[in-house]
């Protein structure tokens, strides 16, 4: 089918730029949720403004053989009953076994009201809704044992308080238990019929409803953004002290870090309400711990395996918070993105191609005060954190680092960071790849230094670029200057 041989292409904007938001309380993975194929699925559609029903979106469902129906024969005053009988009768007379709803954010109320009334909503295979209205503050909460899975779509290009309303009114009645999921559309076009007929919005609501046999890749990412709606790590321990956690207000300064995380898709941060964030004080937790009093240096290790103590007699003074909650959303952890690596190591080839990978946000560490540029760090290595990831200690965890050199020491701790995702003489890191399917560690791991071959080590150091080209990361190179003389410490015993 010609929708189907697109679906590949749609895999790098997938892997890089979509986000997922909302939580599941039903379905396991995005494949289970629905498996229509188009022989026996109708499509309905609700559009009176003649977007999603304009002919040139006719003709690629049809294309891909799916019957299409459109709905608009209801007035304004009654559409929600009227809606609900239509596809009632539609249920009855339609040789297809399956009903997917399709509908713009005019008739929000209408789609409200599928899920709210009984019986009908057992009957329809999904909804997809385009846009919600601001309106939701007056529909009450839902409670759903059963219901279709809904996807709701915004773009980019939407105003702030569409796309706002448009996952909002996803997490509404995720609350209440449909399975939810909200994204934004890369489409530059500033017509919803031209951007619904772009093949990545089609190829996204094709491969939602479980259509074809091809894009095996595409489920695979559909399945891991389904698994992270409802996260297997969260912030709980940090929520056990909450008398240590105090709401903010959000200011430029965190907003730099939030647009840094989202650098390559801005758009994603019209969805919230940048007014405070839930903060956790390092501090006050530390002195008020009996067994963590005093103690010197701060130390994580996040769920990306990254490894990095901080020296509270210097950082103190910045008012170090871990951010464990921005606006409504107490779960930093639904905040991700999804990728797959070329390969999982550079000098091995792998038997299959690596698996899907997800990066959350996760708890991350701030400074109220802004840091001066030397005690900058990575934001990678101080983000996806959970309570697990915090410890204290009285000695620097890198002290066996102070014997070497001024000039290896700053590469491993500061220029490169490389103690923080490898170890050197079992004091450091041992940083992986997160599976979006099981949350577990998944190759390729940051292997200890010194267990390297010489070769590798050499194609690492010299050839930086070719090697993460071959895995599919960015390069981390190692300073002309210092390079050599890392290169000899590590392998002067070879």
């Amino acid at each position: 089918m010609p929708l189907v041989n697109h679906c590949r292409r749609l895999i790098p904007y997938l892997l890089v730029s979509l986000f997922c938001f909302s939580t599941s309380g039903q379905a396991a993975n995005a494949r289970n949720a629905l498996n229509l194929e188009p022989a026996s699925t109708l499509i309905a559609i609700l559009d009176k403004e003649h977007k999603l029903s304009w002919p040139g979106n006719q003709r690629l469902f049809k294309a891909a053989g799916f019957a299409v129906e459109i709905l608009n024969q209801c007035s304004d005053k009654n559409e929600p009953v009227c809606v609900r009988k239509a596809l009632v009768d539609l249920r009855q007379r339609s040789a297809r076994r399956n009903i997917l709803f399709m509908t713009t954010g005019q008739h929000t109320k209408t789609v409200y009201s599928l899920f709210a009334k009984t019986g009908l909503k057992d009957q329809l295979a999904g909804v997809v809704l385009f846009r919600a209205q601001n309106l939701f503050e007056e529909y009450p909460p839902l409670k759903i044992d059963r219901a279709p899975p809904l996807l709701v779509f915004a773009k980019k290009e939407d105003d702030r308080g569409v796309v706002l309303a448009s996952r909002r009114f996803a997490d509404h009645m995720r609350r209440g238990g449909v399975w939810s999921w909200f994204t934004i559309l890369p489409e530059d076009n500033p017509n919803m019929s031209q951007a619904f007929g772009q093949p990545p919005v089609i190829k996204i609501i094709y491969q939602f409803i479980g259509a074809g046999k091809d894009g095996e890749n595409l489920y695979d990412v559909l399945a891991g953004h389904a698994r992270w709606q409802q996260p297997p790590l969260n912030h709980d321990g940090f929520y056990e002290h909450a008398e240590f956690i105090k709401s903010y207000p959000i200011d430029d300064q965190f907003m730099s870090a939030l647009k840094y995380v989202f650098a390559s898709a801005p758009h994603q941060l019209k969805q919230w309400e940048f007014t405070t964030f839930k903060g956790f004080d390092v501090l006050a937790y530390r002195d008020k711990n009996k067994t963590t009093k005093d103690k010197r240096y701060l130390v994580l290790r996040n769920h990306l395996g990254h490894f990095y103590p901080v020296d509270l007699d210097v950082y103190g003074k910045y008012q170090p918070l871990i951010v464990t909650g921005i606006g409504y959303e107490t779960n930093l952890f639904r905040i991700n993105s999804f990728y797959r690596l070329k390969a999982s190591y550079s000098w091995i080839d792998d038997e299959e191609p690596p698996k899907i990978s997800v990066k959350p946000l996760g708890a991350f560490l701030h400074f109220q005060i802004p840091l001066p540029k030397e005690l900058q760090m990575r934001f990678s290595i101080r983000s996806a954190l959970s309570f697990a990831s915090v410890g204290f200690a009285d000695q620097n965890p890198l002290a066996s680092l102070q014997k070497l050199s001024p000039s290896l020491q700053k590469i491993m701790t500061r220029t490169t960071n490389c103690i923080h995702c490898h170890s050197l003489d079992g004091v450091g890191g041992r940083a992986h790849h997160l599976s979006a399917a099981t949350a577990e560690p998944q190759p390729g791991f940051a292997l200890p230094l010194r267990s390297y071959s010489k070769d590798v080590l050499h194609n690492f150091f010299y050839d930086q670029e070719k090697v993460a080209a071959v895995i599919g990361v960015t390069p981390n190179p190692v300073p002309e200057d210092l390079v050599d003389e890392l290169f000899e410490f590590l392998t002067a015993d070879r």
